[in-house]
């Protein structure tokens, strides 16, 4: 009809289909050329916007870049657009440009929160955590009812090396404030302290994700006598960790797109007894439909780093080495110490075999960090740094998503530089497939933790594919990971008391090569034999916390 020069029809034929298909990139795009060849400029430089959004989620980042230029083609300040861009850009792994589509955006309306929501996550990834916190508080406040803007602010503050517990604490309790007080939910589920309990297991991470590799084992052996397994899953994307999960699940539930609301309905009309949140402050997390206390009993575990402020939420599933005597004045629930470690794995069963120890010479080894650069600030430069200096022949590989971009991988290099470090001896590398990324661990000696957010699932890869992880707990729940999967691995000897401590260990094992050869070939067989992937042990101290917390609502509630 647009064809035919009938714009109006057009126009509500496009917008009758987009009635029943709001998803439909083709619809909105053709929606903005009729509204275009009607003259009406602005409302279809809206349309190209909504149709590069649909296109940008569906991965199609090409077709997405071009209807945003379609945009800019009519309205050249169009702020949507310039986001729109930018969100490409930085998928493509190209932050600083990404950045610069931001500021281009903002200059045209400097009141977009999502906006600067886009532009913080950008900084967060350059490793330029001040900026990006700065940025987040003023999408917080541009729109303070927003709980997921809220909650990336959050997440951003634990890699914040100036943060302490207890302004952690005071963080998460300002989000926990937000959400108004609601009269409590009546829960009719049986009050009956050995009932087979109804688990319910929340997440948007139900697949190639470090939390869907700590679940699969749970899942497996949950005594099916005693629990009754639900997972509520909230992305779209399935591959085989996902179909592993299924296979283990009694009852699977897709809540991608799915309101609060409805989801709290589902929740009740499961009849969950025990709700586990494991997503936290995460993207895509669900704490509102937490807020409203669906399940008699709601813990959180293993998606977030301590509390998440949220009042509706019972316990924080942890242990003694994340969570030591004291830790309870920084968590606004109630802490439940597992016996047997944070954690067990389902180990990748792709790994490569552990190879033989690259070093030749003492001291000439090859240090290696796989965290996110945000991990990576200048404090921990500054302490790598000295460790280069000391150890002159010896070299760091630093692998991550975010150094696929020449601005991030050039900062790096620059940070060094001022430790004296030359760029020869950085290697820095983008991502690769997971069974390269574990590969690339045959060629490194020594990984070195980051702080004072700790490596978690890049701990255990390493000691699984054979090399020792030398780390510097502090007081922070995100600190202490490498901590605790040390310690449940019975190699509490990596673990230093401060930054000299931390580079003992460190040159120590670096001149020791007999040593190091030894914990290569030793160091999976050690995990093996270890809650960390003994699951058996684990899971039976995770149930009897459940079945705890169970029997004290049924008293409470009696």
């Amino acid at each position: 009809m647009r064809e035919k020069g009938d714009l109006d029809e057009a126009i509500a034929s496009y917008r009758r289909a987009l009635a029943i298909e709001p998803a439909r990139s083709d619809a909105h795009y053709g929606l903005g050329a009729a509204q275009a060849a009607k003259g009406l400029l602005d409302e279809a430089a809206w349309s190209y916007c909504r149709a590069g959004n649909e296109l940008h989620d569906a991965g199609r980042y090409d077709d997405a870049l071009t209807t945003y230029r379609s945009a800019l083609a009519l309205r050249p300040e169009h702020p949507a657009a310039h986001g729109g861009i930018g969100l490409v850009l930085a998928a493509r792994g190209k932050l600083e440009e990404a950045v610069a589509s931001y500021h281009r955006a903002l200059a045209a309306d400097a009141a977009l929160a999502p906006i600067y929501n886009n532009l913080a996550n950008a900084r967060k990834s350059q490793g330029r955590i001040t900026e990006a916190v700065a940025n987040f508080r003023r999408a917080v406040e541009l729109q303070p009812a927003n709980r997921g803007i809220h909650s990336n602010l959050l997440y951003c503050l634990q890699y914040d090396p100036g943060m302490t517990p207890g302004a952690l604490l005071a963080e998460h309790q300002a989000y926990g404030a937000r959400f108004p007080a609601l009269p409590p939910m009546a829960h009719g589920n049986p009050q009956e302290p050995d009932k087979l309990l109804n688990i319910g297991y929340v997440s948007p991470d139900f697949h190639q994700h470090p939390v869907a590799f700590l679940l699969l084992p749970v899942l497996a052996m949950h005594d099916r006598a005693k629990f009754v397994v639900h997972c509520y899953y909230g992305h779209r994307a399935e591959d085989g960790i996902t179909g592993a999960l299924k296979r283990h699940a009694d009852v699977w539930r897709s809540t991608a797109g799915v309101g609060d609301d409805a989801l709290v309905d589902m929740i009740r009309n499961d009849g969950i007894d025990i709700l586990v949140d494991l997503a936290g402050h995460t993207a895509t997390n669900r704490l509102p439909v937490f807020a409203r206390k669906p399940a008699p009993v709601q813990v959180s575990w293993a998606g977030y780093e301590g509390t998440t402020g949220l009042g509706a939420i019972d316990y924080l599933l942890t242990d003694r080495f994340l969570s030591p005597p004291g830790s309870e004045r920084y968590a606004t629930e109630e802490l439940v110490r597992l016996p047997h470690g944070y954690v067990c794995w389902a180990m990748p069963s792709h790994a490569p075999a552990v190879g033989p120890l690259p070093a030749k010479v003492p001291g000439a080894v090859t240090f290696g960090c796989f965290n996110n650069l945000a991990k990576i600030n200048p404090l921990v430069i500054a302490l790598w740094g000295r460790l280069l200096r000391e150890l002159s022949e010896s070299r760091l590989v630093l692998k991550t998503a975010e150094l696929r971009d020449p601005a991030a991988q050039g900062r790096i290099r620059e940070l060094f530089a001022a430790e004296g470090i030359g760029a020869d001896r950085i290697d820095l590398e983008g991502p690769s497939p997971h069974p390269d990324y574990l590969q690339r661990h045959n060629r490194i000696d020594i990984v070195l933790d980051p702080f004072p957010f700790s490596g978690g699932v890049t701990t255990v890869d390493a000691l699984w594919m054979g090399v020792p992880v030398v780390t510097l707990p502090g007081e922070r729940f995100a600190s202490r990971h490498s901590l605790s999967h040390l310690s449940v691995a019975g190699l509490g000897d990596l673990v230093a008391d401060g930054p000299e401590d931390y580079l003992r260990i460190a040159e120590a094992l670096a001149h020791d090569l007999p040593r190091l050869a030894a914990l290569r070939a030793s160091l999976r067989e050690r995990v093996s034999a270890s809650p960390l992937r003994r699951s058996r042990e684990f899971i039976g101290g995770l149930e009897a916390a459940l079945r705890a917390m169970w029997r004290t609502w049924c008293e409470r509630a009696g």
